[in-house]
């Protein structure tokens, strides 16, 4: 005979066979396998929770360019976490490769959280000392230098912060976070010869470990870089035409803006310098297309992207004018002190910046049985994007590396192309690589992308370096 415990127990066993604990029910949360497919969320905020508590000194236009980004990285527990970042919004394009480059080496971060999430608040305030000492990779914190009153590129959503407890801030006998040890065969420490490291070098970001007198391994940031603008003045016959160069550390790619009321490629072009660093240089006469100039008691006219070659000038100055030795030679050496303004030579590459109307002319100018059919090797045109927006290329590995991603682009037939002047024909002779960024008047954003991604490229495929 069974004792009474022993069926008790096997009654107890038969419940909870039949009625499982809610603690193992199917609508409890199940632990995340950390796969992929299946990471192990560490942050799900929305916008207006990442930003929520933000410091109300920071200005509306700096706020509203943060975006959150979603992003999957391998932990110290050897798992696939998914966590965020809230980075200036021109910068998703650079964090997200940079971050794949992390997972697929296996570079640990500790966790990925914006420095919004409670357990890094103090006094209800963000606070860096705190993520920092939770070794947290984080982003935008509107906030002063340490020590300083000057914002630090955070403030602006334009550096990261990366595993702060194995890369640490140093100067001098300081230490941040407190405790911490740079150790560069440690796990998740970043060196100068590191993939990361090299991959956000390659697209422009400094890295804090390269400063000479104070060591931030932890930091890398893509400021926005001072532009200085000066004015030079050139003759043309007897009336002078300003030309505005500004210029910013960071490029030696050359933008070229020639007609003057072409404004959203001027506008785009400064941008894309504010970010990345270059030079620009644009013509500003009458806010006109073309330049109209005195000589000898008559006026004359010409498009100041036909000037480049004694043909152009020619037929330029037949076509909006008239034409006569004396107009032709004061244009050609209007050209020649412009082309020693540009020192092509300098360049890695020139971009023109050009816009259009969006009837007239487009991509589809140059496919077959259209009016400069000629003038193209080859063309792409890409079904989801404005036929308006396209680049204009007269080198084949440009071509090929624009057409992948999706761009309008057209390849120039150096050989073969009309001698109308332009600064294309002219580089296509030299042999300088040249591409013109062409997009609809008003259409700034789409022009700001297309000049990024074209940076991207040229850096990929090596044709062009940072300064």
């Amino acid at each position: 005979m069974l004792h009474r415990s022993f069926l008790g127990m096997i009654g107890l066993l038969s419940l909870l066979t039949l009625n499982p604990s809610p603690l193992l029910g199917d609508d409890q949360p199940r632990a995340a396998s950390g796969t992929l497919d299946d990471p192990i969320v560490d942050s799900a905020m929305t916008r207006a929770e990442a930003l929520a508590g933000l410091d109300p000194g920071c200005p509306e236009e700096i706020r509203d360019r943060q975006v959150v980004i979603d992003l999957h990285y391998f932990s110290f527990d050897q798992k696939i976490h998914r966590g965020q970042l809230v980075v200036d919004r021109d910068l998703e394009q650079d964090v997200r490769p940079a971050f794949q480059v992390m997972l697929e080496s296996k570079f640990p971060l500790q966790s990925v959280i914006p420095v919004s999430d409670p357990r890094f608040r103090k006094d209800g305030r963000w606070s860096d000392d705190l993520s920092m000492a939770a070794n947290n990779t984080s982003a935008f914190n509107y906030r002063p230098i340490a020590g300083t009153v000057r914002l630090s590129n955070h403030a602006s959503g334009r550096a990261i912060d990366i595993n702060p407890r194995q890369n640490p801030y140093i100067k001098g006998q300081v230490v941040q976070p407190p405790g911490a040890k740079y150790e560069p065969n440690v796990e998740g420490t970043l060196t100068k010869e590191h993939p990361v490291v090299k991959a956000f070098l390659k697209m422009g970001w400094e890295w804090g470990g390269h400063w000479k007198t104070t060591r931030d391994y932890q930091h890398l940031e893509k400021p926005n870089r001072p532009v200085k603008t000066s004015t030079h003045v050139l003759q043309v016959g007897e009336t002078k035409v300003n030309v505005s160069v500004s210029e910013a550390r960071g490029s030696s790619l050359l933008y070229v803006n020639l007609h003057d009321d072409e404004d959203t490629s001027a506008q785009a072009g400064l941008e894309v310098l504010r970010r990345t660093g270059g030079r620009l240089i644009e013509l500003r006469h009458s806010g006109l297309r073309d330049v109209r100039f005195a000589l000898g008691g008559q006026t004359y006219r010409f498009d100041p992207n036909r000037i480049f070659t004694r043909r152009g000038i020619e037929q330029s100055l037949a076509k909006l004018s008239q034409r006569n030795d004396e107009a032709e030679r004061a244009v050609a050496q209007f050209a020649e002190d412009l082309l020693k303004l540009y020192q092509i030579d300098r360049a890695d590459a020139v971009i023109a910046l050009h816009n259009n109307g969006g009837r007239s002319y487009s991509v589809r100018s140059y496919m077959a049985g259209q009016d400069l059919a000629g003038d193209a090797e080859e063309v792409f045109i890409a079904p989801a994007r404005d036929p308006s927006d396209f680049d204009f290329v007269t080198e084949r590995p440009v071509f090929e590396a624009l057409r992948g991603r999706g761009h309008n682009v057209v390849l120039q037939d150096n050989r073969r192309v009309t001698d109308d002047g332009s600064l294309s024909v002219y580089c296509g002779r030299a042999k300088k690589r040249y591409i013109n960024v062409e997009a609809k008047h008003g259409h700034l954003s789409e022009q700001v992308k297309m000049l990024h991604e074209l940076g991207d490229v040229l850096r990929e495929l090596g044709h062009t370096r940072p300064q």
